[in-house]
């Protein structure tokens, strides 16, 4: 009951101020000259005005006493942004902060820690698969007969046939070479008591210089001690990096020089290294094109083979 007649006289009051605003304004505008008519229309609209709220007014007018005697709660308080303590601010450009005095000072590296490092020489030909047995002192021991022992058959391509100058059964050519100590040397004179071994070879073919390189170990070591000779004959190569060779691998079995090859052709016309197997009278028993394991079985089995067609 109380809350109409409240409301009732609110709005009363509201049309009489509104009333007393245009009447306040009618003589304003009517002093500035305006016709009576614009002077009506324009205190009607400024009535109208008064009436309606006011744009950007967010608070509605309280509809009870209730409301209008309860006091308006301030806002609430925007607490600050904190401020950021972990990171500090960021030092103008060219400034030098004070060294820590509680911080430890990095450790100086020590150069021993990592010695530089020289890179290893690149070889101009591959090392052989193992170094030359070191001289015991003692007579090398002949290598035991292989457990199987048949007829060694030399089997060549077309190709590799016809670079042979001499086959199986054939008498090896009568050759005059010079030796490292710069003399003439008959390969004949070389020959062993039961059979020679005689190996062509050159320093920049990789198998050959291989092949020379363990001449002593599987050639010489092997057969001297069954009555067998070894000769290595160098082609195409000098004096001085034959001695140089023969004396890194310790070769100490004959070693003879074809510098200009006329002797190598007179065997083969190219492909080195070549191997060959005489008799006592220097006739070819056996031959090969190539250095390999196979190689070295098939002469081992040769050799054995011929030894024993011989009685030995």
């Amino acid at each position: 009951m109380c809350s109409g007649s409240l409301d009732g006289d609110s709005a009363g009051m509201t049309d009489h101020l509104s009333t007393v605003r245009a009447k306040t304004r009618r003589p304003r505008l009517a002093a500035l000259g305006l016709p009576l008519g614009l002077c009506l229309a324009l205190a009607s609209c400024t009535k109208d005005t008064a009436d309606s709220p006011t744009i950007g007014d967010a608070r509605p007018a309280p509809s009870s006493s209730e409301d209008r005697d309860r006091p308006t709660q301030p806002a609430p308080e925007i607490e600050p942004a904190p401020e950021d303590t972990e990171s500090p601010p960021s030092e103008p450009s060219g400034s030098t902060s004070a060294p820590d005095e509680t911080s430890t000072p990095p450790a100086t590296p020590d150069p021993s820690d990592n010695p530089p490092t020289t890179p290893d020489p690149m070889p101009s030909q591959p090392a052989p698969e193992s170094a030359p047995p070191a001289a015991t002192g003692r007579p090398p021991k002949p290598a035991p007969p292989p457990t199987e022992i048949h007829k060694p058959n030399v089997i060549l391509s077309e190709y590799h046939a016809q670079t042979c100058a001499v086959k199986v059964g054939d008498s090896f050519p009568a050759l005059t070479l010079t030796n490292l100590q710069g003399e003439p040397q008959e390969l004949a004179s070389l020959y062993g008591d039961r059979q020679t071994i005689v190996v062509f070879w050159n320093a920049t073919g990789i198998y050959a210089r291989e092949q020379f390189a363990r001449i002593m170990q599987e050639g010489y070591n092997r057969y001297h001690a069954l009555g067998i000779n070894v000769v290595a004959i160098n082609v195409g190569d000098s004096s001085e990096v034959v001695q140089e060779l023969a004396a890194q691998y310790g070769v100490t079995t004959p070693c003879l020089l074809d510098p200009d090859g006329q002797a190598f052709q007179k065997v083969a016309t190219r492909l080195l290294p070549r191997t060959y197997l005489l008799d006592a009278e220097g006739r070819i028993l056996w031959f090969d094109l190539e250095y390999s394991r196979g190689q070295r079985q098939s002469l081992h089995n040769a050799v054995h083979y011929h030894l024993k067609q011989g009685g030995v």
